[in-house]
């Protein structure tokens, strides 16, 4: 009972560290006129342009993607995928290099693809706990539900990005870099998951 008392606080702590970094970075996209939300967007007032429940919703994503992050390592609990885990992030390291160089002029695509860098090298090189294969596991899993929520945001003009910031690569409405943006920031939170989870395993 005191372990799962213990995970929740974790799962929450997580979740609300991850909802801190990402509001910030939206915060800078609006800023730099890169991302804009409805006006009454979600049916609430908004704060320096950004829907105050926003927030919460990103919260509510984090939680659930970590609550399923742990239903799949106890379902999966062998955890073979971790043995691919370091090729594909570097084949990802390559791909940011290359998007540094060929689309230098699209702030929205470079400052996303910066950050994915930054985020591999500190998780694979500079980490010591071991979790990649788990979490790829986990973002080709939660990637589906992500499109679709915004799919129906962008669709309905909830949430626009400005198309001169970014490379015209859309799946659907959503921009590829909307998606990295998920795999960077349900990073983070299951970086900061496992690491206080990491004393109960001691």
């Amino acid at each position: 009972m005191l372990n799962i008392v213990f995970t929740a606080r974790n799962i929450f702590l997580a979740s609300f560290m991850a909802t801190f970094m990402l509001t910030l970075f939206n915060y800078a996209l609006i800023d730099n006129d890169i991302l804009s939300y409805q006006v009454n967007a979600f049916g609430s007032n908004s704060f320096q342009g950004q829907p105050v429940v926003a927030p919460l919703f990103m919260f509510l994503m984090f939680f659930a993607a970590l609550y399923f992050y742990i239903f799949l390592n106890k379902k999966y609990f062998h955890n073979t995928l971790e043995k691919y885990s370091f090729a594909v992030s570097n084949i990802l390291l390559g791909l940011c290099i290359a998007v540094g160089f060929f689309a230098n002029a699209r702030p929205f695509t470079l400052l996303t693809f910066v950050l994915l860098f930054l985020c591999l090298i500190a998780i694979e090189y500079i980490n010591k706990i071991r979790f990649m294969g788990k979490f790829y596991r986990l973002f080709l899993a939660f990637l589906m539900p992500f499109w679709l929520i915004n799919f129906v945001l962008i669709s309905q003009k909830t949430m626009v990005f400005n198309p001169e910031m970014r490379v015209q690569l859309n799946i659907g409405p959503v921009p590829v870099e909307n998606l990295f943006i998920w795999f960077i920031f349900s990073l983070v939170a299951v970086y900061f998951f496992e690491r206080l989870e990491a004393p109960k395993r001691a």
